[in-house]
């Protein structure tokens, strides 16, 4: 979070020129934005701002940085940013012996709900390797959970033995 802060921080001064009105429009003082900045400095081993009495320039160093600050921003904020909708893909794999009309059933309402949500739906025969196989979502019988999982139990799975009498 300091190295978020101190970018966000060089960022502003260099936009505004200003280490006042960067603390202005971050909500802090000029002290912990000067800090800020001169903490990533010293990290970097580079000057990122040439600083006098009366005015604030970018080095070259600043210039090249500050897009690349700009834009890890941007990512890092539309990321964290609140969102009422689900979006993107969701990787999901079932065992063949658990895919029932349960669970298709689960998954269209599912997608029903989050219409900008692309399902990826793999069925397989094997033991499922969530991370292996790049999976988000597995569903699969059995209580055996492998170390770093998180499961759920979805429904009791209720199996018989049928036989027909020999003739």
């Amino acid at each position: 979070m300091e190295q978020m802060q101190a970018a966000r921080a060089l960022v502003l001064v260099a936009q505004t020129l200003s280490f006042t009105e960067a603390a202005a429009i971050m909500g802090t003082s000029v002290a912990v934005v000067s800090r800020s900045i001169a903490a990533l400095e010293r990290k970097l081993g580079v000057r990122l701002l040439q600083r006098s009495t009366r005015q604030v320039t970018v080095t070259a160093a600043g210039l090249e940085l500050v897009p690349r600050l700009q834009a890890w921003l941007s990512e890092a904020d539309s990321l964290f940013a609140p969102s009422g909708t689900l979006q993107g893909t969701l990787r999901v794999a079932a065992s063949m012996p658990f895919l029932d009309l349960y669970i298709v059933t689960l998954l269209a309402k599912f997608q029903n709900e989050h219409p900008n949500l692309t399902l990826n739906f793999t069925l397989t025969s094997t033991p499922l390797d969530l991370v292996r196989d790049s999976v988000d979502v597995g569903f699969q019988e059995g209580a055996a959970v492998a170390p770093g999982y998180i499961a759920r139990k979805l429904r009791p799975v209720r199996s018989a033995t049928i036989a027909r009498p020999k003739p």
